[in-house]
């Protein structure tokens, strides 16, 4: 769980990574020409080496020789250099690169249909066109760097290219592009434009989750069991395997979902457990979810109910009764069998959905380093609060398709510009907007990620309209989502709204009670009732969050306006002190270009603290 050393970096490229560059200066030894170059990348390749070392070497290897045989069969391309769990290649046009590509990935795709998912094999790749260095063993500059970066945005099964690179795509009607906008990547200084490359012929692959433990595991891939109750069957002995052949079947289809574990039938029926207690099969099987089947059997026709329990008291959360001839049970397209499993299993994904959404993180280590990251963020301390951005970069790096590790690095950033440790600048406003898209990207319906976004747009982006609409957006997908109610008590003051900002503030309040952000719940509830006029009342709140974190400026700021309101001068003096030993540089001036929008109330903000004793400039 300990971070990386704090090695020195490189230094940024500066040279503008969207352009095309000049030839430039000769180097002995090499020859310079311009070339589209694709960066590929084996997904999780230390978790294949790990637990599947030689079946993982032994397919690469076979995969590494087929690129290099479809090279020579186009006649297109060169692979330079095989890096042990990635490839680089260099085309001279960017559509024979994005050919290549296309294929490698449907070649897995075709290829690992027996593989057992955890062992399979996924690539990440980076495209880019640019002038490079060509050594004899070797290619060299921008060109080859900023195509592995831009491999570091792509997901498993995708492909992601610069804009010199999509200009060449654009035309080709088999090919589209979703616009990821500028992206900040590391050591270079300035944004680069990136385009997520899909076939629309292709469906986009998902790599299979990190492995999980075994408690987190069962949330995600629940366990199945299903069980005969009672048949009323016709009296002759003919009718009697409809049950098992029933159950048999029903089986064998939800097997296919590769989200749910599904006990074998033989276990189940009346060659295996044959117990007609739900709480107890479900023990024996160690089950998550029980499906119980009644029919009977009349008339040619079947007539089935299905019954779902869940849980430790086997509580009943589906009934699905359907009644179909008895020759569509037989049908390999069974029209009831079909109906039957897609009620059964939406409800069972959309409950261990809501589940695993609850699940910070796939391992518990990384629960624990987010917790420490939280903890500094929100902490009393200057060097904790650094030290909290290290740890979210690092559990970005190491968890790249979870939402949480962007959403709480982003907020740092929002709070870096208004604790005064940073100033605020163009790039530190991309960095946090891009890291809330990108968390949005992956989760389009994280609420967490939708409340960052309203943090962003109102405090760096200054744009309160647009922020209200993500904060009730976020508020929509989730009414108890404590850091939307937090930041609508900030947005709604800024447009005017008063009470419904001090209301937000006092829900904020109930939905977290306790916990290192209850300082910050008291501080902008303290913020929305100065707002609306409940002067006596802001000051305790904000006496309480001094209470529980003095190193927090915003609430010293306010803190300083409500004594001053109330008639306090000499606590307001004292707490302007505490202000400025906290932040030296502070003045009305700065104060203002920090607030986010124009609000009157600032304005007066900045002058009752500026007669209280802090500098106008």
């Amino acid at each position: 769980m300990n971070l990386p050393s704090d090695a020195p970096e490189d230094k940024p490229d500066v040279l503008p990574p969207n352009a095309h560059h000049s030839p430039g200066v000769a180097v002995p030894g090499t020859i310079r020409e311009q070339r589209v170059v694709l960066v590929v990348d084996l997904v999780e390749s230390v978790r294949l080496m790990t637990n599947h070392e030689a079946q993982t070497v032994a397919r690469w290897c076979e995969f590494v020789a087929w690129v290099r045989a479809d090279l020579h069969r186009r006649c297109a391309g060169e692979c330079v250099k095989s890096l042990g769990d990635g490839l680089l290649l260099v085309f001279e046009t960017p559509h024979t690169a994005w050919q290549v590509a296309r294929a490698m990935h449907e070649r897995l795709l075709q290829t690992q249909w027996a593989v057992a998912p955890e062992q399979r094999l996924w690539l990440r790749m980076g495209l880019h066109q640019d002038w490079l260095y060509r050594h004899a063993l070797d290619v060299f500059g921008t060109a080859p760097n900023l195509a592995a970066r831009l491999c570091s945005l792509a997901g498993p099964g995708e492909t992601v290219c610069s804009a010199s690179v999509w200009d060449d795509l654009r035309e080709l009607a088999d090919t589209a592009a979703d616009d990821l906008g500028r992206c900040w990547l590391k050591h270079l200084a300035q944004p680069v434009h990136a385009f997520r490359l899909r076939p629309q012929s292709m469906l986009l692959v998902q790599s299979p989750s990190p492995r999980l433990p075994v408690s987190d595991g069962q949330v995600l891939q629940p366990v199945l069991a299903l069980t005969v109750s009672t048949w009323d069957l016709a009296p002759d002995d003919a009718c009697r395997p409809w049950a098992d052949w029933v159950l048999h079947r029903l089986a064998a289809r939800m097997a296919r979902v590769r989200e749910l574990r599904v006990i074998d039938p033989l276990s189940c029926g009346p060659l295996g457990l044959g117990c007609t207690d739900p709480r107890l099969a479900m023990q024996q099987f160690k089950a998550d979810y029980m499906l119980i089947l009644h029919g009977q059997l009349g008339k040619g026709r079947l007539s089935l109910t299905a019954e779902l329990r869940a849980g430790s008291e086997a509580t009943t959360v589906l009934d699905v009764a359907c009644q179909y001839p008895v020759e569509d049970a037989l049908h390999p397209d069974s029209a009831m069998l079909t109906h039957l499993s897609e009620q059964v299993v939406r409800c069972m994904l959309q409950r261990s959905g809501r589940e695993s959404a609850r699940l910070p993180l796939h391992h518990l280590d990384s629960h624990a380093l987010m917790l420490a990251g939280i903890a500094g963020l929100h902490g009393t301390g200057r060097a904790p609060f650094v030290r909290a951005r290290e740890v979210f970069e690092h559990l970005v790096q190491r968890h790249p398709r979870l939402p949480a590790p962007r959403v709480w690095l982003s907020h740092w950033h929002v709070l870096s510009i208004t604790r005064g440790v940073h100033e605020r600048c163009a790039a530190v406003v991309d960095e946090a907007d891009m890291l809330v898209r990108q968390a949005l990207w992956d989760q389009p319906d994280c609420d967490q990620a939708w409340a960052a976004r309203a943090f962003v747009q109102c405090h760096l982006q200054h744009d309160p309209e647009q922020a209200r609409a993500s904060v009730l957006h976020a508020l929509q997908l989730s009414p108890s989502q404590v850091m939307a109610w937090t930041y609508r008590t900030t947005i709604d003051s800024l447009l005017g709204d008063t009470n419904s900002a001090y209301q937000a503030g006092q829900q904020a309040l109930r939905l977290a009670p306790f916990g290192p952000m209850r300082y910050y719940q008291c501080c902008l509830a303290g913020h929305a009732a100065l707002f609306d006029g409940r002067t006596l009342e802001a000051a305790q709140l904000l006496e309480t969050s001094c209470a529980l974190n003095p190193a927090h400026s915003p609430t010293l700021r306010m803190l300083v306006v409500a004594h001053h309101d109330l008639g306090n001068l000499a606590r307001a003096r004292t707490v302007m002190a505490q202000l400025r030993l906290l932040e030296p540089d502070l003045t009305v001036e700065r104060y203002l270009s920090r607030s986010p929008g124009a609000h009157a109330q600032r304005a007066r903000f900045a002058q009752v603290m500026a007669a209280v004793g802090l500098p106008r400039s």
